[in-house]
C-alpha cells in the first residue's frame, strides 16, 4: 500500500495535527522498502499553538469545537483528516491576514527563538563539570527564570549553546529529545543530526516507561527494549557514551506511596500505576539491562557512569564562607550616621554606657 500512497501524494505538501508522529511512521517504513521522500511538511498543531493562543490546549477536537469544524468520529481516519483540512485552510486566511504566504515565512514565525512559548520543549540532563560550568549553570538558571519562563523555565538552546563550557549535556528520559524522535520513528539522518548535540545518551529500565505501553504509544515491553537498543547503537556510531540510569525519585520500593500521594495531588490519572523510580542496586541494574548482552550491560551501568564521574571535579554548589558586599566607604559612612543619630537623641559627649555600647556595635 505504501508505494501507492506515495504516488499518490507526488510531490505535494502533506498536512497532518501533530505532524512528526504520522511523517515519522510513514518516513520510517518508506525507508525500510529504499524509497526517500521529500515532501514539505505542515504541522497544524505548532500552526494552531502560533495562530490561536487563547487556545490553553491544541487537540483536534477541542480546536474545531473552537472553529466551529463538524467532527462527528473522532480518531476516525477520515472525519480526521476531514477536519484537519477544514482547519487548515481556517488557518491559510488567517495567515493571509498576517501577509504570510509560503512555508518558509510559517517556520519564522514559529521559530523556537522567536516563538519559545509554543516550540516543543524537552527534558535534557545538564551535569557540571567544574566551577567554569557552575557559573554557566546559574547563568542558565537565572535566564530561564527571568527571561523565557512559560508555564516552567525554559532554556533555549541558543542560551545554552552560549554558556556551555563546563556543563555535560546528556538526552535524558522518555521526556528527552532522542527518545521522542524514536518514538515517532524518525529516519536515521534526521536522529543522528539531533543526537550530535550531546555528549552522552541515557537509557532506563523498560518498566520506567511501561506507561507507554498502556497508553498506546508502543505496542510491547519488546518494543521499549528496541527502543533503548537504537539508543545503544547510536552511542556505538556517535562514539558517544551511553548511560544505564534509575531516573530514581525515591530510594527504597515502599516510597512510592508518597509519590503517588502528591501526583494524585497534582491531578494525575494514573497517580496509582507507579514506576519502580527507587534507588536500584548495581546488581538490579544489570539484570535489567541484561537484554543487551553481559559485556553491553556491564558498559552501560558501571563503565560509562564512572567515566562521566571521573569528568566531574570536586565541586561545592554554595561555598561554606560568607560573601558580605564590600562597599567603599561604606564603613565611615555607617559611624557617621549612627553618632549623628545618637549625638541628637543624648547630646555630646554621649553618657559612658552609650558610647561603650556603639563602639562594640560598630
Amino acid at each position: 500500500i505504501l508505494p501507492k500512497f506515495i504516488e499518490f501524494i507526488g510531490d505535494c505538501s502533506l498536512v497532518a495535527h501533530n505532524a512528526p508522529f504520522d511523517w515519522g511512521f510513514i518516513n520510517y517504513n518508506a525507508q525500510k522498502l529504499g524509497i526517500k521522500i521529500t515532501n514539505s511538511i505542515v504541522d497544524t498543531l505548532q500552526l494552531s499553538r502560533i495562530l490561536l493562543p487563547e487556545l490553553k490546549k491544541h487537540k483536534l477536537n477541542i480546536i474545531c469545537e473552537h472553529l466551529s469544524i463538524k467532527l462527528e468520529n473522532h480518531h476516525r481516519a477520515s472525519d480526521d483528516a476531514t477536519a484537519t483540512a477544514l482547519m487548515f485552510m481556517n488557518f491559510i486566511d488567517r495567515l493571509k491576514k498576517k501577509n504570510i504566504t509560503d512555508l518558509e515565512q510559517i517556520n519564522n514565525i514559529g521559530s523556537p527563538a522567536t516563538n519559545y512559548k509554543n516550540a516543543d520543549s524537552y527534558h535534557i540532563i545538564i551535569l557540571v563539570k567544574n566551577y567554569i560550568g557552575l557559573k554557566n549553570l546559574y547563568k542558565i538558571v537565572s535566564i530561564s527564570h527571568l527571561d523565557h519562563f512559560y508555564k516552567k523555565p525554559r532554556i533555549l538552546k541558543s542560551v545554552l549553546n552560549q554558556h556551555r563550557e563546563g556543563l555535560i549535556i546528556g538526552s535524558a528520559c522518555e521526556a528527552g529529545e532522542i527518545y521522542k524522535i524514536l518514538l515517532n520513528n524518525a529516519d536515521d539522518t534526521n536522529v543522528i543530526d539531533k543526537a550530535k548535540y550531546y555528549d552522552y545518551f541515557e537509557i532506563q529500565p523498560v518498566e520506567n516507561n511501561e506507561f507507554l505501553v498502556r497508553n498506546g504509544k508502543v505496542k510491547s515491553i519488546e518494543e521499549l527494549k528496541n527502543i533503548n537498543k537504537r539508543i545503544v547503537k547510536l552511542g556505538e556510531k556517535l562514539n558517544k557514551p551511553v548511560i544505564a540510569t534509575g531516573d530514581v525519585h525515591f530510594l527504597d520500593p515502599d516510597d512510592e506511596v508518597y509519590r503517588r500521594i502528591l501526583m494524585s495531588g497534582q491531578g494525575y490519572s494514573d497517580a496509582d500505576e507507579q514506576a519502580p523510580l527507587y534507588f536500584k542496586t548495581t546488581e538490579e541494574m544489570l539484570d535489567e539491562f541484561s537484554y543487551l548482552g553481559e559485556s553491553k550491560s556491564y558498559e552501560v551501568v558501571i563503565e560509562n557512569p564512572n567515566n562521566i564521574v571521573n569528568q566531574i571535579e570536586d565541586i561545592k554548589p554554595v561555598p561554606e564562607e560568607t560573601f558580605t558586599p564590600k562597599i567603599e566607604g561604606a564603613e565611615d559612612q555607617i559611624r557617621e550616621m549612627t553618632l549623628s543619630k545618637a549625638y541628637a537623641i543624648y547630646g555630646s559627649p554621649l553618657p559612658e554606657v552609650v558610647e561603650n555600647r556603639l563602639n562594640k556595635e560598630l
